[in-house]
Formats: C-alpha cells, structure tokens, sequence
C-alpha cells in the first residue's frame, strides 16, 4: 500500500514545479523519480526506495513531513502516510477483521434507536453493525447486502436513493482505504479488495488513484419514497472506545416540511 501511493503521488508533481531540472534525457514515467526525492528530501536514493517500500523502522516525523511537501500531499493524504508508515513498521501479526461484529453497544443502540435522523454503524470494511428505521426507509435493501459499500456498488437501489451516487461511491470507496491503512497486512482487506474489483468498474476506477478520504463531513442529495429529492449533511463520528465501530449520522438540511414525514419525530413509521 505505501509504495503504491507513494508511486501514485510521485507521478501527479511535475519536476519543473518540484524545481527539478529536466534535461536532455527522455523520461520514462510521468512525475518524480525516487532519486529526485530522495535528493530534495536531502537523503539518500537507498534510504528513500527502503522508506518506500516499508522497510524503515524508524522513519522521523522530519522525513515525513519533507517528503509530503515535496509530493503535495494534502492534510488527509499527510495522516494517510503516516498510518501507513507506521503499520508498516510495526508489521502486526495479521488477524482477520471482526466483520459483521454483534457486539455493539447498549448505549450506542439507545443512541441509534432514538436518533430521529437517519443513522447507520459500520465496522472495519463498512460492514453494518446497526441500521436505525429512518435509514432502512432511506436506504432500501442496505441490511440485505450486510456491507455499505456492496450495497452502493450493486446498485439499483443505491442508484435510486442516492441522487449523487457517483460522488457517493467514489468517497465511500475512497474512505474504505483511508480505514484499511490500519490493517494493510489483513487478508480479509486483500479478500473484499478482490471481491469488488471483480464486481465493480466504479471500484476499480477509484480504487486505483490511490484516492483517500476519512468522510468526516458531506453533504449529499438522496431520494426518499416519501418525499422525493432532498437534501442531507453526513457526519462520522468514530467512536471512542470502539475504534472499529463508526457512527454515520444524515441530517436534514434544506426543508423543515418534510420533519413530519421523514421520521423527524418519534412518530416515524417507514
């Protein structure tokens, strides 16, 4: 994973904006070279193809922090590589992902279950924890599918309740690898990985830009069987002390009409 973005990063600055003379020599590849790296980091090309390629124990937050103003990196991008860097020193034994885990807590159901917004929880991969009812009215079919990023990707049901669904599906896919940078050395990442690039054209697609994206906050247009188009603000919350468990919160935005018939009251019904 980190020699792969780095590779993808490299080839998005060009060397005259990097104040790298080109030359007479012909390039072969788009970008930066290592050793034109490894040269305005003011380190050597052996150190900088082994930080590349994870095989830096110990790289310093100096290091990190040159090689991300020289490749541009923005602040989401910058606390990619660092998680990266740091799993890949640390080369954890691999343990499959608690997929699908149960075992939510009874406070966060209480909070889900009286949330009269729509609001989902997913685990490592997106899998579905907990669905609350306004987000089974929004979301048809999502519990069927087990897993937020299958269920967007199989469409027709996606397609329909979201009426952005190519900026959907390219965040989601994008803050899929912002997530598994955690875990690069878990075979149920390279498993789900395959599983949607067989699958998926939309996944592959994004997937291979190396795109990173937490989804911290969006805002997005859906369609409701109820009210037709309408207009919703994302929020993820990572909760404290479950750190595979995430909580996605959809509120309303633009029209207090729909209050009484979106399950803005206890009264909801889908």
């Amino acid at each position: 994973m980190l020699r792969d973005f780095l590779r993808s990063r490299r080839a998005r600055v060009a060397p005259e904006d990097a104040g790298v003379p080109l030359g007479a020599n012909r390039r072969r590849v788009p970008g930066l070279r290592r050793e034109e790296v490894a040269q305005l980091a003011g380190i050597s090309v052996d150190y900088y193809v082994r930080f590349e390629q994870g095989r830096c124990p110990n790289v310093s937050s100096a290091l990190l922090e040159s090689v991300a103003r020289i490749l541009r990196l923005t602040p989401t991008e910058y606390a990619y590589l660092c998680t990266l860097v740091q799993a890949s020193a640390t080369r954890a034994r691999a343990t499959p992902s608690r997929t699908g885990d149960p075992q939510l807590s009874n406070g966060m159901r209480l909070l889900l279950d009286n949330l009269s917004t729509p609001a989902i929880v997913v685990g490592r991969l997106l899998e579905l924890l907990a669905v609350n009812e306004p987000a089974r009215a929004l979301f048809h079919g999502l519990e069927a599918h087990g897993n937020y990023l299958r269920w967007l990707l199989s469409g027709p049901a996606s397609n329909l309740a979201c009426a952005d669904w190519s900026a959907a599906a390219y965040e989601a896919v994008a803050m899929l690898r912002f997530d598994v940078a955690r875990h690069p050395h878990d075979p149920t990442v390279a498993a789900f990985v395959d599983e949607l690039t067989a699958t998926s054209s939309e996944f592959r697609r994004v997937w291979a830009g190396h795109e990173v994206d937490p989804g911290w906050d969006r805002r997005r247009r859906y369609r409701h069987p109820l009210v037709g188009e309408i207009v919703l603000h994302s929020k993820r919350l990572d909760v404290p002390d479950e750190p595979n468990h995430t909580l996605f919160t959809y509120s309303e935005v633009i029209s207090a009409r729909i209050r009484g018939r979106f399950g803005m009251t206890r009264a909801y019904r889908p």
